[in-house]
């Protein structure tokens, strides 16, 4: 992080700290001083709406004399939100949290956090900074002093079109047995190292949808768990191990990715779908960590178990040497279903030449020879793209002779003759489509005054 990051940061907590005059929120009354309430087989659903004269405001979950059979608590429609989940030794089954259409929410840090077992955010046009052990359980841990022990805890977590500025190392807290983290619509700028730490219990969800992260720092998401999705997010920086974990069915699809920075997606999984993204630049062995595994010990014998890669219908602009192949010594030893077909890639002799070149692609370059030969091979339709045309990948072959490129321009002399045999082919079709319809209207008209003229003379 840089010192400017580093200084802003600090003047976000002094101005929150030293400056902050938001009035503190406590509940007297439903129907009094912007609390309602809902009653329903003995249980309390409480909204607070912020009064349009008092729109900076302080609330401590645990400490705002809820009533004892409070069920879920909304905070909405406020400008400023202070909020804390200090946790303390009163007993309120609390077990949802709605924080929705605010400006600005500031999160208080705090040693000991309690949170009840669902939490949504949505709509909250700034969230600066989350801080450490935010979002964290408490059964987990050891006993704690002035902490009640809650029956049940923390489990689910939905963000819903926020904007996030940075996400501190665990701020989500070596989460255990969690049943739902969904991102839908966030942006987020760092995700800082070991910001995201959860593991999922067997019907668990991880999911990050048409969501925006600007860097991804080392280890800034560990997943354990049946499944994690990455659908239409936007990555800029995405650095070395930022994606780990072990996981069951991993899916990396319709993605935008400006850096992929060498193992930067880094797991065990069964099943692993990498397709329909966009990057822009994959360093060496940016995917060289993706190695087949389970996420428990398994009954069946490892031998009948089949491990899936699909490496599917992504548009690559520019790559390292040795940036697009698993661990594929790990795979060889497996029973393995690996895909990949329908790439596109730029096509220059500078990005592809060395797919094609017996210099080598370092460790282990038998095997990644043969991973590298095969999906240059025509039939599994991978491209190489130029401005004028899109050339089947093993034709980017023509573009080195002798370990060297040849010329820069030659892929686009290679369109054009591409382009050419297009036009030949097209007009040999019709003219031997002309030549070979005898049918017409004229012949026909002249077969029968052939016919005719027989058959008159014979009479």
């Amino acid at each position: 992080m840089s010192f400017k990051e580093v200084w802003n940061m600090i003047l976000i907590f002094l101005v929150a700290l030293v400056s902050c005059d938001c009035a503190r929120i406590y509940f007297s009354k439903c129907g009094i001083g912007g609390f309602s309430c809902v009653q329903d087989n003995g249980k309390i659903r409480i909204a607070y709406t912020c009064p349009s004269n008092e729109n900076d405001i302080t609330f401590y979950l645990w400490q705002f004399r809820a009533p004892v059979n409070t069920e879920s608590v909304m905070i909405r429609n406020c400008s400023n939100l202070r909020l804390s989940f200090q946790c303390v030794s009163d007993n309120r089954p609390i077990n949802q949290l709605h924080v929705i259409n605010i400006t600005n929410v500031f999160i208080v840090k705090s040693t000991f956090t309690h949170n009840p077992v669902t939490i949504i955010f949505e709509n909250i046009a700034d969230l600066e900074y989350i801080p450490e052990n935010t979002f964290s359980q408490i059964k987990r841990r050891l006993p704690l002093p002035g902490c009640f022990n809650p029956a049940r805890d923390f489990q689910n977590l939905l963000f819903k079109n926020i904007n996030i500025g940075t996400v501190a190392p665990k701020a989500f807290n070596d989460l255990k047995d969690f049943y739902n983290l969904t991102w839908n619509k966030v942006k987020v700028k760092r995700l800082q190292h070991l910001a995201v730490e959860v593991a999922f219990n067997k019907s668990g969800n991880f999911s990050i949808r048409q969501s925006y992260i600007e860097v991804c720092e080392h280890l800034a998401f560990k997943i354990t768990g049946i499944q994690a999705v990455f659908v239409e997010n936007k990555f800029i920086d995405i650095f070395s191990g930022a994606i780990n974990g072990t996981i069951g069915n991993f899916v990396f699809s319709m993605n935008s990715v400006n850096n992929l920075q060498s193992y930067g997606i880094s797991i065990l999984a069964e099943n692993v779908e990498i397709s329909y993204n966009h990057f822009e630049y994959i360093r060496a062995s940016a995917f060289e960590r993706i190695s087949p595994g389970l996420l428990q010990n398994s009954q069946r014998n490892f031998g009948s178990l089949k491990f899936i890669y699909e490496f599917n219908h992504n548009f690559i602009n520019f790559m390292d040497a040795a940036s697009l192949n698993p661990d594929m010594q790990a795979y060889d030893n497996v029973a393995t279903e690996l895909k990949f077909h329908h790439n596109a890639f730029f096509c220059s002799c500078e990005n592809l030449g060395w797919i094609f070149s017996s210099i080598g692609y370092g460790y282990n370059t038998a095997l990644l020879g043969e991973f590298y030969g095969t999906i240059a091979e025509e039939e599994y339709k991978n491209t190489c793209s130029y401005t004028s045309c899109d050339l089947p990948l093993y034709a980017a072959q023509k573009l080195i002779e002798n370990g060297k490129c040849i010329d820069n321009d030659t892929a686009e002399i290679l369109c054009q003759v591409k382009n050419k045999f297009k036009t030949n082919d097209r007009q040999t079709s019709l003219q031997k489509k002309s030549e070979g319809n005898t049918n017409t209207l004229p012949n026909i008209l002249s077969k029968i005054l052939i016919i005719l003229s027989v058959i008159v003379c014979n009479i």
